[in-house]
């Protein structure tokens, strides 16, 4: 297991700071160590031991499936749109951008002339 790694991006773009603008827009790609892992879990050597499913799940964080969410009336947290995805292989940022995109498109249609995409390369 010496020296794994798994490719991590993180797409952070606020639209309306919250009362605690600690957050900036930002775009990480990187790779992490990974720590520990068996059948179900990987855990990543970051602050927070992220623990990653290695199967679907709908509440966990897991391997190769960006999770996106887009907050918009949240008067203390910071509005704006958030990703992650820690996957095996490297993504393009292209197909991340489309990702976020058909998310938009999907579910908050009137959010698309507002957010800016470009910090994403």
């Amino acid at each position: 297991m010496k020296n794994m790694k798994l490719h991590h991006y993180r797409v952070r773009i606020i639209r309306n700071p919250g009362v605690y603008n600690w957050n900036k827009n930002e775009f990480i790609s990187e790779q992490v160590e990974i720590v520990a892992q068996n059948e179900t879990y990987i855990v990543i050597n970051d602050w927070y031991f992220t623990k990653i499913k290695k199967e679907r799940c709908s509440y966990e964080t897991y391997l190769n499936k960006p999770s996106i969410s887009i907050r918009t009336n949240d008067r203390s947290l910071d509005n704006g749109i958030f990703y992650t995805l820690y996957s095996e292989k490297p993504v393009k940022p292209d197909k991340i951008k489309s990702e976020i995109q058909a998310k938009i498109s999907k579910d908050y249609s009137w959010l698309l002339g507002d957010i800016d995409l470009s910090i994403i390369k």
